[in-house]
């Protein structure tokens, strides 16, 4: 802690006011009267420690602070600098500590030196210096001289005095309030950890748990990108430093590149200077924390001196920065139970914080490889410039299909017997690909043996596409030209591609002399099949994979080498065909064990596989909008997926042997006196699985770079390919056959007819069914593997004891099975259980025999009885494979919901179970359990009571009896589990525990997780000290004072008789049945309780197949609906009707019975409609029964009683935020701009709040890859940031609206719908009998509609019969729009058009085009429904509607085409901008860009007005001549320019001037009539010859007229005349 006379203590802990400031930055802050002057005389004093000769991180610190225009001075130490350096002289040390202390240090780096923790070291048989420590021994060896035990603990004393100096750098960092800057370095470790790396020593390991460090591993040659000799030396950065993690890079070296082995002192000296681009990159990290750090200097200042001075926005910035820096929580500063209830990470379990297990570990390894095999797609967007490749080649196979079409048919005929590369393509395409890759036209001279075997594959083609590609197999084409090794007489290179081992470095073993292994026998499986030995043998020959020598040429060309024994593996497959494959054993030889494999590779998992799938799904919408953005045909297939899986014919065979090796691969034929030699390579050597697996992880790459990763995700099981395709299904067929097509460019032998594709696959003895419909994929056991299981277990029925091998084998398999099926993992145990107890008691068998009548030892015999509880199980689960044996994934992750937090003690249990919330990011408690936990329990269960000896079972149990409670509230989640037990959270995970008692609650736990189809378990580890309400619940006899947190929490309980039910009995109720240990089981008793067989027992048999335990509808508490599915499937346990008295429900009422799911209650409602009600699942159905007539505020009311019948409501209301439309289409734009700002930002860092390097590198990428739309992207991102709840400083707003004003720049025309004009269809077309069509109305016709009302696809297809409304005396068409986007309200909207008034009506005439729809539909058909149906009277659906206008219209028009058509050719037709938006529906701008557009095509000057005026002097008997309007226009002179109509137009406005004259005019007197006015008579009525001179009229003079006119002069009445 800063001294008083060093520091200032500053108040206002809101914003970190209160902080130290040291007395260096205070007297700057004195004299300095604004942030400029400040930043200029404001020194950062950095310590480097351990610098070397040259700082290169000091230059890079000095440059980057530069370009900020910030000051640093840093310290530089190291013993070749100056002598008086040496940090194991107390004097420096202290000196340096004492300022660190006293906060003189604005940020420090340590790299100390790892010379005694080197992993290079740890050698103990080879050459150079030796260990001096290692994991077990980390402070040095016991076996260390007194030399080495000073250079161990030279090592040891530098490492824990950086960390003390570094430890206080960042400690006075945190009392100043500010970013902390403060790390150390040095190599990380070996996976194991076993040569005692600086990180395993307490003082660093306390060094990171006190500080809450994070941690970067990189190669060093991932920052060596300019340089061609490089180390790739691991390193790791652990401190504290914003984005410190960002620093994490692995090895995608080039293959032009080299790496440099680090052997001698001298070479480890160079490689331990820093690179130039690490220090530039840690330099930026330093100088962004730097820049933060001035800033909240000068403005606390501020805040004390002049608090007005600083703004709201500015008050914010502090109080966020200041909590930032505040150090991470521990029991010292926080309450321990707090940490409990916090939501940080609920979504991964944890285990107990002793670091990483060796499974992380290895995987984390993993993740500095290259792989292939495992996710080919990953490895392809690690190498950019195979990425860029892979797109040249698609984009020259899609011109090659125009010339070739053909090439997809392979695709199309894929799996079938016909299915086959045509010749001519393959030749056509394999010259294509060499053009354009640049192979060499000349073949390279190999020196081989004419008799030799050659590998089929394309080494030109190969070594070409890796030069262009840059992929880092250097040794491919090199083994095929000239054959592989097998790491016994040759070595296997290393090329960085996966994880080395260990241990397998040394000189190579000479092998033994020929002669004396000449004459060995294969084995009986080779021998005693000899028609099959030799057919197998014959083909290898014609083949030319081994050739056969006499004895005497194997002497004369193999003086050394191996003779192996051949086996035989024969397989009857399912069509009657016999598999046979030929195995040679290196392994009895010796040959194995001479061979060196320093690689282990890396094979895709299951997992993996669902892995890709999850990302198909989640990755679709950019695929969909590609789509569309590029045309595709089939659009509405975008998010299709099939599974293709295909085999290798001969797959190790694809490679030839070294011919060095070919000693090693001799073996006895099955001609007497003659040898095999195999020249290609064989299952059986050691080194093949590499060498195959280097071969299939750079084909896996190859093919993967071909595709994008939206479009197909792959694994590659040595030689068995899963291809995941996406897309429409020309576009999957045209991917496959360029997958199959490369395949035979390379010269991979495929065996197309055994290819599959469709939705339901195997693959690697899984089989895979697609549901996308649901979002899940099933995986289950295929048949045949379940069938032959199944008939083993059910031969052992009458047997009283079978054979240990048999057993062995079996379990083998099931152990395999339940890989898939985890949860029957307890059966498994028990049969190992048996096994070891057996191989224990062989032994003592002898003196047993003595003892028993049948006198015969069986050493390695086992008892049916004793396993006959799983064999029953197995069997009962095989029977019914598609309700049991299967597992379903969901493809898309579903959160958990709830947690349980539990504790035990000798004396009792307790739980509670709790709602994740996690926008407040707390875990709140709903209700708590209490058990006591009594001496008869502990009876019943068979552990000791009161004793801790049983506290592993007894938290388990927790548990398990916390499910049992709450099972109506979780039914179908996910769930969190806390518990400060790591036997109870593994025995949760597996679902089975070595121990009996652990294995017979896993058991329940698997019955009851099916039972209730919960989801997957998040188990977490808690320490016990932060377990305080659960250890509080689980002490009924030791209790204090209730936790606050418990303090209204509703308390329950388990009645005595519920405690003690199970569905299968524990280990205390039969002594002799010992779950999971070598026990006699009873015979035909599975071990169930009476008190659910009513008194009788049942086996597991009857368990699976009464209909009382398995019945679709029957009775029980828990029966999951029908089309409730489980995760893994295995047992739907029914407990049958029983009386629950005493039991507690969720609102306090005791429950008396059950209630028969699905059936009618006796208050006559269905429980399916309780559930739409209260939400499924909520509350117990006999609870429901009280609740079925609660309406308004008092169903409200019940509603907000439940935290999911809240959570449901919201979500229901939230989707009401939006339109469907809307809702996609932004849903879309917000997952797409989110995941390129975690791109942005980096995996570690989170997106929000938004920061100005996240906004900007958003905007940019944006801007580059020119999307129009772009500005829409920022918007949903910053309303995310918005929604989080995070406050948007002006800085922020400043930065997004200068963001958007670059993307908005140059941006060009808007795309927009095409349009399609009603005068371009085709006069044929329109003119066309709608009673021809489907539906009864012509297709023109429909589009007409849409465009008149200007109707977007969606609205015109819910357009109803019922809905419109006409009026004949005006000519008048009304619609009714039941669907509006702009109508929220749901109200409806209605609109109103007339006819158009010319003399022939246009086609754009609403009254036209009604009524030819009326007058064609056939008079057969109901005009009631839909207007525009499909053949079967249902609604067209979108695609069919589009589909026929784009037939009518001859253009791609899609659902706004005829909306925006119409508002254009309103506008051009003079419709008034505020009409056209009334007509339209518009309620912003957006009509004037439609208007804009059509009057594009207007001439801009143009003449005359367009008015109406009034007809007043006009008659038959007035002369034409003297014919005016209101306002006095004689109109008659000039008739071309004017029209007569009897309404007002849309497009017209009135004459003011006329409307004036005509309000005084005189009201015309009872009895007249138009005749009379017209005639002078009165009495006059109109005759034929009055129409006919009308008619005359119309003829005579260049009037236009409405065509009605002639035939109802009465509506003279109302003429009006426009001016045209």
């Amino acid at each position: 802690m800063s001294t008083a006379s060093s520091s200032t203590k500053i108040a206002d802990s809101s914003h970190g006011v209160n902080a130290e400031v040291s007395k260096r930055v205070e007297l700057c802050l004195e004299k300095c009267q604004s942030y400029a002057e400040f930043k200029e005389e404001r020194h950062f004093k950095f310590l480097h420690l351990f610098a070397g000769p040259r700082d290169v991180l000091a230059e890079a610190l000095r440059d980057e602070c530069e370009k900020e225009g910030l000051k640093v001075v840093v310290e530089s130490y190291d013993k070749l600098i100056d002598a008086s350096h040496d940090l194991l002289a107390e004097r420096p040390f202290t000196d340096i500590l004492k300022k660190a202390k006293e906060g003189d240090y604005d940020g420090g780096h340590a790299g100390f030196p790892c010379g005694s923790f080197s992993r290079a070291r740890y050698n103990l048989e080879g050459e150079g210096p030796k260990p001096v420590r290692s994991g077990a021994e980390i402070y040095g060896l016991a076996t260390n001289s007194r030399a080495q035990q000073q250079e161990a603990d030279r090592g040891t004393v530098m490492a824990v005095r950086s960390a003390m100096i570094i430890n206080e750098v960042i400690q006075s960092q945190r009392r100043r309030a500010v970013p902390s800057v403060g790390t150390l370095e040095n190599p990380p470790g070996s996976e194991t950890g076993e040569e005692g790396p600086a990180w395993a020593l307490p003082e660093l390991m306390s060094f990171e748990r006190d500080l809450g460090t994070t941690t970067a591993l990189f190669n060093t040659c991932a920052y060596q990108t300019k340089l061609r000799y490089k180390w790739f030396k691991p390193g790791r950065f652990t401190g504290c430093l914003a984005d410190l993690d960002r620093l994490s890079k692995k090895c995608t070296c080039p293959g032009w590149s080299r790496h440099q082995a680090l052997i001698g002192k001298n070479m480890t000296s160079r490689a331990a200077e820093y690179p130039e681009e690490l220090c530039k990159a840690y330099a930026a990290l330093v100088v962004k924390t730097f820049k933060n750090t001035i800033q909240m200097e000068w403005w606390r200042s501020v805040l004390r001196k002049k608090k007005e001075e600083v703004s709201d926005a500015q008050l914010r910035w502090l109080a966020s920065k200041a909590k930032r820096q505040l150090p991470p929580v521990t029991t010292q500063d926080l309450s321990a139970s707090r940490r409990v209830w916090m939501a940080d990470n609920v979504d991964a379990s944890e285990g107990p914080s002793d670091g990483p297990s060796k499974k992380k570990r290895r995987e984390g390894e993993n993740e500095h490889y290259v792989w292939g095999m495992r996710n080919p797609a990953k490895a392809v967007s690690r190498l950019s410039k195979l990425a860029e490749t892979g797109k040249d080649i698609r984009r020259l196979w899609t011109r090659f299909l125009r010339e070739y079409p053909q090439a997809v048919e392979t695709a199309e005929e894929y799996g079938s017997e016909n299915c086959q590369l045509k010749e001519n393509v393959l030749k056509a395409w394999t010259d294509c690909i060499e053009h354009f890759l640049k192979v060499k036209e000349f073949d390279e001279v190999v020196l081989r043996p004419p008799e030799r075997f050659t590998s089929p594959l394309n080494a030109k083609l190969l070594e070409a596409w890796r030069k262009h590609s840059g992929d880092p197999e250097m040794d491919l084409v090199s083994w095929i030209r000239s054959g592989a090794p097998l790491g016994m007489a040759e070595n296997i290179p290393y090329c960085n591609i996966f994880p080395m081992t260990e241990g397998n470095e040394g000189e190579f073993e000479s092998m033994p002399e020929m002669e004396a292994q000449l004459g060995a026998e294969n084995y009986k499986s080779f021998v005693e099949e000899p028609e099959h030995a030799y057919a197998e043998v014959q083909r290898y020959l014609q083949k030319g994979f081994c050739i056969e020598l006499s004895e005497e040429e194997v002497r004369q060309q193999f003086p050394v080498g191996t003779v192996s024994k051949l086996a035989l593996i024969i397989k009857t497959k399912e069509d009657g065909t016999i598999k046979r494959r030929v195995i040679i054993d290196l392994l009895r030889s010796g040959g194995n064990s001479r061979c060196r494999i320093r690689e282990r590779i890396v094979l895709p998992r299951i997992q993996d596989v669902l892995d890709s799938l999850r990302y198909l799904r989640e990755n679709r919408f950019g695929l969909i909008l590609r789509a569309q953005k590029e045309d595709w045909d089939d659009q509405d297939q975008c998010d299709e997926v099939e599974l293709v899986s295909a085999d290798l014919s001969d797959a190790y065979c694809h490679l030839a042997v070294h011919e060095n090796e070919l000693g090693n691969c001799v073996a006895a034929s099955v001609n007497p006196g003659k040898y095999l030699v195999f020249v290609a390579m064989l299952f059986g050597f050691k080194g093949a699985p590499l060498i195959m697996g280097r071969f299939a992880a750079t084909l896996a790459r190859l093919l993967q770079s071909l595709v994008p990763a939206d479009e197909m995700q792959s694994q590659l099981y040595m030689d068995d390919p899963l291809w995941m395709l996406q897309g429409p299904r020309w576009r999957r067929r045209e991917n496959l056959a360029l997958i199959l097509y490369m395949c035979g460019a390379l010269g991979v032998k495929l065996q197309f007819r055994k290819g599959f594709r469709g939705t339901d696959a195997v693959w690697i003895g899984v089989r895979m069914e697609l549901k996308l419909a649901e979002d899940v994929v099933i995986l289950s056991i295929p048949p045949k593997m379940m069938n032959e299981v199944k008939t083993t277990l059910e031969s052992w029925q009458n047997k009283g004891m079978v054979a240990l091998r048999e057993v062995r084998a079996v379990t083998g398999k099931l152990s395999w099975i339940c890989g898939i099926i985890v949860r029957a993992r307890w059966c498994v145990n028990i049969l190992y259980a048996v096994i070891a107890q057996t191989l224990a008691d062989a032994e003592k068998e002898q003196d047993r025999a003595t003892r028993r009548d049948d006198t015969r030892p069986k050493p390695f015999m086992v008892a049916v009885h004793r396993i006959e509880l799983p064999r029953q199980w197995f069997i009962a689960m095989f029977e019914k494979p598609d309700r049991f044996a299967l597992r379903r994934e969901g493809l898309r992750e579903v959160p958990a919901q709830f947690a349980l937090i539990t504790d035990a003690s000798p004396r009792g249990v307790g739980a509670i179970l709790a709602d994740i919330d996690r926008k407040s990011r707390a875990i709140i408690p709903l209700e708590a359990l209490e058990i006591p936990f009594t001496e008869e329990y502990a009876k019943w269960m068979s552990i000791p009571w009161d004793d801790p000896a049983g506290q592993g079972p007894l938290e388990a149990w927790a548990i398990l009896m916390a499910i049992k409670k709450w099972k109506h509230r979780i039914k179908g989640h996910s769930l969190l589990i806390r518990a400060d037990s790591v036997v109870a959270l593994a025995t949760v995970s597996k679902a089975s525990a070595p121990s009996p008692v652990l294995n017979w609650i896993g058991a329940e736990l698997a019955l009851k997780t099916e039972e209730l189809n919960l989801g997957k378990f998040i188990t977490q580890h808690i320490p016990g000290s932060w377990n305080v309400e659960a250890d509080w619940l689980s002490r009924p006899h030791q209790r204090g004072e209730m936790p606050k947190r418990l303090v209204g929490v509703p308390m329950r309980q388990f009645p005595k008789e519920r405690i003690m039910t199970s569905a299968l009995k524990p280990p205390g109720v039969d002594a002799a049945l010992r779950w999971g240990q070598a026990s006699k089981v009873e015979q035909g008793n599975g071990g169930f309780t009476d008190s659910v067989t009513g008194g009788r027992g049942i086996n597991a048999n009857y368990l699976m197949h009464s209909s009382r335990f398995f019945n679709p509808e029957g009775q029980g508490e828990g029966q999951p609906s029908s089309h409730a599915r489980s995760n893994s499937s295995l047992l739907l346990l029914q407990k049958g009707r029983q009386q629950r008295t005493s039991d507690t429900g969720h609102g306090g009422q005791s429950l008396a019975s059950t209630v028969r799911y699905g059936a009618k209650n006796r208050h006559g409602k269905d429980e399916r409609e309780l559930e739409k009600i209260l939400g499924k699942g909520l509350v117990d159905p006999v609870e429901v029964l009280t609740q079925t007539k609660l309406t308004g505020m008092k169903l409200a009311y019940q509603l907000a009683t439940s935290t999911k019948n809240i959570r449901n409501a919201v979500n229901k209301l939230k989707s009401n935020f939006w339109a469907p439309s809307s809702r996609a289409a932004r849903d879309i734009k917000r997952s797409e701009v989110v995941r390129l700002a975690r791109l942005v930002a980096g995996t570690a860092q989170q997106v929000f709040p938004l920061t100005q390097e996240v906004v900007e590198g958003v905007a940019a990428c944006i801007k580059d890859a020119n999307m129009k739309s772009g500005d829409q992207y920022l918007n949903e991102l910053k309303l995310c940031h918005i929604e989080q709840g995070f406050d948007l400083p002006p800085w922020l707003v400043r930065t997004l609206a200068m963001c958007k004003k670059a993307l908005m720049r140059n941006k060009g025309p808007v795309k927009r719908a095409i349009e399609a004009k009603l005068e371009d269809i085709e006069e044929e077309q329109w003119a066309t009998d709608g009673a021809d069509a489907d539906n009864g109305i012509n297709p023109a016709l429909s589009y007409a509609w849409a465009c008149l009302w200007m109707l977007r696809e969606i609205e015109a297809s819910e357009c109803k019969w019922e809905h419109i409304q006409m009026d004949r005396q005006r000519k008048t068409v009304s619609l009714m729009i039941p669907i509006s986007k702009m109508d929220q309200d749901a109200k409806g909207i209605k609109r109103t058009l007339q006819c158009c008034g010319e003399n022939v009506c246009s086609r754009f005439c609403a009254w036209n085009v009604w009524l030819r729809m009326v007058e064609e539909f056939p008079k057969r058909k109901e005009k009631k429904g839909y207007l525009f149906t499909d053949k079967f009277k249902g609604k067209l659906n979108k695609n069919k509607m589009i589909e026929a206008w784009r037939k009518v219209t001859r253009k791609q028009v899609t659902g706004h085409s005829a909306r925006r058509s119409g508002a254009m050719e309103h506008v051009r037709r003079g419709l008034q901008l505020q009409e056209l938006a009334f007509l339209g529906r518009w309620k912003s701008a957006v009509v004037l860009t439609y208007a804009n557009d059509a009057l594009q095509e207007v001439p801009a000057n143009r003449n005359g007005r367009n008015e109406t005026q009034m007809g007043n002097g006009t008659g038959w008997q007035i002369p034409m001549a003297k014919w005016n309007t209101a306002c006095g226009w004689n109109f008659t002179k000039n008739p071309e320019k004017v029209r007569l109509s009897v309404a007002l137009q849309f497009n017209q406005t009135r004459c003011r001037k006329c409307s004036e004259v005509m309000k005084s005019r005189d009201l015309v007197r009872e009895g007249k009539t138009l005749a009379g006015f017209i005639t002078g008579d009165p009495t006059h009525k109109f005759s034929e010859f009055d129409v006919q001179r009308a008619k005359l009229w119309q003829a005579s003079s260049q009037v236009k007229l409405w065509p009605c006119l002639a035939h109802d002069m009465a509506e003279l009445m109302d003429l009006t005349v426009s001016n045209c």
